[in-house]
């Protein structure tokens, strides 16, 4: 039972760090690994490396891919930018 989630937590990794490129998503993906990487960090250091401290986090690698998915290209404006207007008929 850990094979798929392991592959889906990887393959998810690879998109969030991929996703640092694009202007629109790039401090988000850098939160998160950022917030991964200081998680695994506190938890090794002030307790044994145990898998359940991570596990806790680990989905927050799926948020950046899953919301790039679902907003594609109509993803809301970023702050300090105009909305596009629509058009009427």
């Amino acid at each position: 039972l850990n094979t798929p989630h392991i592959v889906l937590l990887a393959l998810a990794t690879l998109c969030c760090a991929a996703m640092i490129r694009l202007p629109r998503w790039r401090w988000l993906a850098l939160y998160i690994l950022a917030a991964l990487l200081a998680n695994a960090a506190a938890t090794g250091a002030l307790s044994g490396p145990h898998d359940r401290y991570q596990a806790r986090v680990a989905w927050l690698v799926l948020v950046p891919p899953l919301l790039a998915l679902r907003w594609g290209r109509d993803a809301p404006p970023r702050p300090g930018t105009s909305a596009p207007t629509a058009r009427n008929p």
